[in-house]
């Protein structure tokens, strides 16, 4: 008996839309009591679950196709695997030579020569608050686009360009140890890691930027 689910399926579903000849067989049906038309019009537990089951694989099918996808590029630094957009990136390099600038903040490498034009080169371990690593044959400068400027990121290793829905994300915790918070701009929690992303509009102020202006300018 508990297999049965005792509801009128006036309950369940509207009235459908019927035609004037069939008028007489709904006004019969409507005069049927509560008890009859429970009798006469029953769904299994199993079926109603089966329902239900559709329309919650439905309802997820569409939120996937719905979902802003956000494409990274994806770098570690230290143990940690950061991303930025995509659209930010121009190139990715080896480790070339970096000329020093005096007098530029500590986090600046110095400038490069990236085929005639001079990019200021920022080591993003530093600015993330991480200590200096040496670069090794795994060290990569990815260059990018950063306020309406050109500028290289030394990073200890490029990993992948990937896509994940936006909605995997979340806002950084309000502590990051060993990490500058501020620059982080949401977290990825994807299937086996968690994914940092680094928010390129805060890495550089803009009296950090003019300094760096005038930097690769002097030079």
């Amino acid at each position: 008996m508990d297999d049965f689910l005792y509801r009128p399926i006036v309950l369940l579903y509207p009235n459908p839309h019927v035609s004037n000849t069939n008028q007489n067989k709904i006004k019969e049906i409507k005069n049927l009591s509560d008890n009859e038309l429970a009798q006469q019009y029953i769904l299994t537990k199993s079926k109603l679950n089966h329902y239900r089951r559709f329309e919650m694989t439905s309802f997820d099918e569409q939120k996937k196709e719905t979902s802003e996808l956000l494409q990274l590029v994806s770098f570690f630094i230290g143990n940690e695997e950061f991303g930025v957009d995509i659209l930010f990136v121009q190139e990715i390099n080896r480790m070339s030579q970096v000329t020093k600038v005096p007098n530029s903040p500590d986090f600046v490498d110095g400038v490069i020569n990236l085929r005639g034009r001079v990019i200021p080169v920022i080591d993003l371990r530093l600015r993330l608050g991480m200590p200096k690593k040496e670069p090794d044959k795994n060290t990569r400068i990815i260059v990018m686009e950063v306020t309406g400027k050109t500028v290289g990121f030394i990073v200890d290793s490029v990993n992948e360009v990937l896509r994940i829905p936006k909605d995997v994300t979340e806002a950084p915790p309000e502590l990051a140890v060993g990490l500058n918070s501020e620059y982080i701009k949401a977290v990825g929690k994807l299937e086996d890691r968690l994914l940092i992303l680094i928010d390129l509009e805060k890495i550089l102020s803009k009296e950090e930027s003019v300094e760096l202006q005038t930097a690769v300018e002097v030079e």
